[in-house]
């Protein structure tokens, strides 16, 4: 019997451990005069529908790594300030080493025409990277269109993230208290010619909140009044208990004023059975 039982526990360790198993996909990022492209964006897609799945950024030497990718098929593609490489398809079923990444370099003819905006620029800092928009082609969208193609941001839906982690919106170095849709609606309706640059930052100093994790910064040319932003959330659920929530946040910013309050409550009580005891195997 003890045979029987060790056999059995070795069986479901090893199972367990081939579908577990995952992989990692690594490469480089260039562009068709195959020079390096630092900090541009890679993107993991669904094959199936083209869903994200997960993304990084590469590094200043450009490349990229993604760690703990399961075994399926999926998309590859890399991003960097509105231009961006075909898709590339992958069966992941091991470790996958890419040559490269390649997104196409722009290639404009202009004839007696008057240029009077700058490419945006990307400076390394030693505890961020700043994207300077101010003045350039990419700030005539809104602020949101800046943050999709800020190099080192993923944007995932609603949510911003770097390095993996959701990132949490600063305006001038002020907390943005508002949730992720909100963050959005309020970026959309923002001008882009308003930002001066946006600062990455995966790694905060002590002077911003240790616990809200990776910062997105982004520094206006002029001050920015969000206004009043406000929400009311309310659910109800009958069980064995009814149980029910209820809560509000408020948010309010002037020139020299940044507010912020919420509240909810959430009273209940349940009903809890449990059965405890002790199986022998005979």
């Amino acid at each position: 019997m003890k045979n029987f039982l060790l056999s059995f526990f070795l069986v479901l360790f090893v199972f367990g451990c081939c579908f577990s198993q995952t992989f990692k996909i690594s490469g480089k990022v260039v562009n068709t005069e195959n020079e390096i492209i630092p900090f541009a964006n890679v993107l993991l897609l669904s094959a199936s529908d083209s869903t994200f799945v997960k993304g990084t950024s590469a590094s200043e030497s450009g490349f990229f790594e993604l760690p703990n990718v399961e075994p399926n098929l999926y998309l590859l593609q890399a991003s960097y300030i509105g231009r961006g490489s075909k898709p590339l398809a992958l069966d992941i079923k091991k470790d996958v080493s890419l040559g490269a990444l390649i997104i196409p370099s722009t290639a404009e003819n202009l004839d007696e025409v008057v240029v009077t905006a700058r490419r945006p620029t990307v400076q390394r800092l030693s505890d961020r990277l700043v994207f300077n928009v101010e003045n350039t082609v990419i700030s005539q969208g809104n602020s949101w269109d800046i943050l999709k193609n800020t190099p080192g941001v993923i944007v995932n839906q609603n949510d911003l993230q770097i390095r993996g982690q959701n990132a949490t919106v600063y305006l001038n170095d002020r907390r943005v208290q508002l949730s992720g849709q909100e963050v959005q609606d309020l970026l959309q309706g923002l001008t882009g010619t308003a930002i001066k640059s946006v600062e990455v930052i995966a790694n905060p100093p002590a002077r911003y909140d240790a616990e809200s994790g990776p910062i997105l910064n982004i520094v206006t040319s002029k001050s920015i009044v969000p206004g009043y932003k406000g929400s009311v959330n309310g659910s109800y659920t009958q069980a064995v208990f009814p149980k029910f929530s209820l809560g509000t946040s408020h948010y309010y910013k002037t020139d020299k004023l940044n507010l912020f309050a919420n509240y909810s409550i959430n009273p209940k009580k349940e009903l809890r059975k449990t059965k405890k005891g002790i199986n022998f195997i005979d």
